[in-house]
């Protein structure tokens, strides 16, 4: 029996959206994303050498916890703020340390309650943030100007892109710049898939549909930090059987979403490398896509989450707008969708997955959906697109229900309606019955002319392939 004393480390980075989206920049995007991948393994390998063991280390996204010896724990917090503070220069970090016992759920709530106490008081001093990086290897900038990724920062270091693009920027960014890989390599790894066409994404415009349509998505697994386990052995255990069904759920919706976004000269759809993979660990996913496949990713990610043993629901979220449009903007914007989409999933019984989708700044009547509804909806929709004059129907439809308050009242608009059209609405009665009988109450039928008209993948949903 093991009679050794032990702390519990707890810790990590906090408020991580801020870190990727400080400068809106696919690259900047992808190299923070790199960075904490490295600096929570850098702090792993760093206890280890403290002669903590293997199993008593967990890690979860930008988090970790760790059974640390009790002499030691202090020094190692600190040291493990040091580490992430010298990888990722301005994201938030916060470690603490309690007393280990038998308890542990007690241990851990003690462990939350120091940590939020200490993100409370936790704050990066500007002359660090402003400072210099013996670790960045470039010329230093002779210009004294504003970063122009973050427009924050003093602009300390002089780089070019590709032997094109001149840049002057700020440490953070710098760092973000030169740690800014390919993404793409760990998908192709993971998953032992090639693409048959690769795209170098160095702007947003560079993930653009044919369109000139992007979308922004977010995905938050519900209620992870309500799963109250007894030991530490089964919450790390667990922590890795969500691990890894957060990578198997992205790999699958990115290799099945990204066979659309490309037709080679036969008119065959091709696997095309034309995304950003900006979070996948935790809880977390954030994936920037063409706006094309915005609905059959959120579709394959929910659907493949749903196939887990774990007892869990995950809420998703999305924004497609021109990509013009500020991916900061898009990412506010995706994150109260998020918000409503988690809340939508609370407020039924099940606590079952959810999905919103938002098209730039058009208020939706119809989302947030559960898993069930938006399946509903992806399948009417892909029947809707089968009638050519379906348009002016919906939209004559849409108009009586705004104008119509009372239930009662469009009941029997809509059927004299319907009775009254020509013979190809008469025909496909029972697809506009479906839209009027499943989403009683609301005003939907904008929603479906909107995504009509933008046919974001679609088409291509019905015929499943996966």
């Amino acid at each position: 029996m093991d009679t050794e004393k032990y702390d519990l480390l707890y810790g990590g980075g906090y408020s991580i959206k801020e870190y990727y989206m400080e400068s809106g920049n696919p690259r900047q995007m992808r190299g923070a994303s790199e960075l904490l991948n490295d600096c929570v393994a850098e702090i792993e390998k760093y206890l280890l050498d403290k002669n903590v063991k293997k199993e008593h280390i967990i890690r979860s996204g930008a988090t970790l916890s760790a059974k640390v010896p009790h002499d030691a724990g202090e020094s190692l917090a600190f040291n493990a703020e040091r580490i992430f503070r010298d990888y990722c220069r301005t994201a938030n970090v916060a470690f603490v340390v309690v007393p280990f016992n038998n308890d542990y759920l007690a241990v851990k709530k003690t462990a939350l309650d120091k940590y939020e106490n200490r993100k409370s008081i936790k704050y990066i001093p500007w002359d660090f943030q402003n400072s210099e990086d013996a670790s960045i290897k470039c010329e230093k900038t002779k210009l004294s100007i504003r970063c122009p990724r973050c427009r924050l920062r003093d602009a300390k270091y002089h780089t070019q892109h590709k032997n094109t693009e001149v840049l002057d920027l700020c440490t953070s960014c710098m760092k973000r710049e030169l740690k800014s890989g390919d993404t793409k390599y760990n998908f192709r790894k993971e998953c032992g898939r090639e693409f048959d066409y690769e795209y170098e994404i160095d702007d947003v415009s560079d993930l653009a549909d044919s369109d000139g349509r992007i979308a922004f998505l977010y995905a938050d697994i519900n209620n992870l930090g309500g799963i109250k386990l007894e030991s530490f052995e089964k919450d790390k255990e667990f922590h890795i059987r969500v691990e890894d069904l957060v990578k198997d759920t992205v790999n699958t919706a990115l290799k099945e979403a990204m066979t659309y976004t490309g037709v080679n000269n036969r008119g065959e759809n091709k696997l095309c490398a034309k995304f950003e993979i900006i979070a996948r660990g935790g809880d977390d996913i954030c994936l920037l896509l063409p706006g094309n496949v915005a609905l059959l990713t959120a579709k394959i990610i929910i659907d493949v989450f749903d196939k887990n043993s774990l007892g869990l629901s995950i809420s998703v979220a999305s924004c497609v707008a021109n990509d013009t449009t500020a991916i900061t903007y898009m990412e506010n914007i995706t994150g109260n969708a998020l918000k409503n989409s988690k809340i939508h999933s609370h407020s039924i019984k099940t606590k079952p997955s959810t999905v919103n989708i938002r098209f730039f700044e058009r208020k939706s009547d119809l989302f947030p959906l559960s898993a069930y509804e938006y399946n509903t909806f992806l399948n009417v929709l892909g029947k809707v697109n089968s009638i050519p004059t379906v348009v002016t129907a919906l939209r004559n439809i849409a108009e009586a229900r705004k104008e119509l308050a009372f239930d009662e009242e469009f009941d029997l608009f809509y059927k004299y309606y319907i009775s009254r059209s020509v013979a190809e609405i008469k025909n496909n009665k029972p697809i506009f019955d479906e839209i009027h009988n499943t989403y009683h109450g609301v005003n939907p039928w904008l929603d479906f002319i909107t995504w009509r008209n933008q046919k974001l993948g679609s088409e291509v949903i019905i015929n499943e392939t996966y």
